[in-house]
């Protein structure tokens, strides 16, 4: 869908910039998350209400588990900078087969989040393109949230 000449709505948007990014994000997240020592995807999870909303509303049948929404909002409340712990066990999304999130309606925080093995593995060249990948994704997230009158969206990213 289009609005306002050639700009995508709001929330293809905020896809199209998240599957780019994934684009960025998967040969090394192939290669190195199975065996990482510090994955990423623990509690408290990087999850956004709105998160969940994008997800219940746009995917059929509804993947998020029962309580989800509200546990998520707890949890991003509580904790917003708070770093995974993994005594905590494996964020409810993650799966034997990766995120139970789309590729193109990643959590923003989990999008957004380049992780320490990340920084120091990847070439200056590969890093810059992830913050500049990050940066539009965080910008789409910021329009999709004000169109649905939310407010600044990724402000707490």
């Amino acid at each position: 869908m289009r609005n306002r000449g050639s700009r995508l709505d709001p929330i293809s948007e905020y896809r199209s910039a998240q599957q780019a990014l994934r684009v960025l994000f998967q040969p090394f997240t192939a290669e190195h998350c199975p065996t990482c020592r510090t994955p990423c995807c623990r509690k408290p999870a990087r999850i956004q209400p709105l998160d969940l909303i994008l997800l219940e509303t746009l995917i059929s049948p509804n993947p998020v588990p029962p309580g989800a929404v509200e546990r998520a909002a707890g949890e991003w409340l509580e904790s917003a900078a708070a770093a995974a712990d993994p005594d905590l066990g494996p964020c409810e999304f993650l799966t034997g087969t990766g995120c139970r999130f789309p590729g193109d309606l990643r959590p923003l925080g989990c999008t957004a989040f380049i992780c320490q093995p990340m920084r120091s593995r990847l070439s200056a060249e590969s890093l810059d393109a992830l913050i500049v990948g990050v940066g539009r994704v965080e910008a789409a997230h910021v329009r999709l949230a004000e169109s649905l009158g939310l407010g600044g969206g990724a402000e707490s990213a």
